[in-house]
């Protein structure tokens, strides 16, 4: 599930268009749930992760789908205690991956 998030998050970054339709009150609830389910179940997603979309669809939450996905990933950061920090230095640090 985290990986098929991750994904998508990735495809609604880099697309426009498709943030743009799942913000969009152009299409009816029930026309936009069959159109993002379809497409999930096509490209073999998860049964998880397409009724997550179904329920956001159904609720016209789809916009909401990038607040949905990084809550989710936080909340994955925290149950495998992984912390995010930030470090400042006065001195320039040489990068070195960890």
């Amino acid at each position: 599930m985290e990986t098929e998030l991750k994904q998508i998050k990735g495809l609604i970054e880099k697309s426009s268009k498709l943030g743009a339709f799942l913000s969009s009150p152009l299409m009816g609830l029930e026309q936009k749930k069959k159109f993002v389910v379809d497409i999930l179940q096509e490209q073999g997603y998860s049964e998880i992760v397409t009724n997550l979309f179904r329920t956001l669809a159904e609720y016209g939450r789809l916009g909401h789908t990038l607040k949905v996905i990084n809550s989710f990933e936080e909340i994955m950061r925290a149950h495998k205690g992984e912390v995010c920090v930030k470090i400042t230095s006065a001195k320039v640090l040489l990068h070195t991956p960890f």
